[in-house]
């Protein structure tokens, strides 16, 4: 019986905020990504994409803040997903 492989499990952390820039602690703050964490999330998603070519079932877990659904949008695109 051959092995099923499945994709790794994977953390991403969000993309830059003003307040993560300015070194503000943002807890539940909902912050919005800045121009950096756009740039970021996008080139994480890219990267992923082409780390993870071979795999085409994925589960996303994401907090609610903007932040992070931000990151994920950007990485689910990549992915097709």
């Amino acid at each position: 019986m051959a092995a099923v492989s499945s994709p790794p499990l994977i953390f991403v952390r969000h993309g830059e905020t003003n307040w993560n820039r300015d070194g503000i602690i943002q807890g539940w703050t909902d912050t919005a990504l800045n121009e950096t964490g756009h740039r970021q999330a996008r080139d994480v998603g890219d990267a992923l994409a082409r780390d993870l070519a071979a795999f085409n079932d994925f589960d996303f877990i994401v907090s609610p803040m903007i932040r992070t659904r931000q990151t994920m949008q950007y990485i689910r695109v990549a992915l097709g997903a």
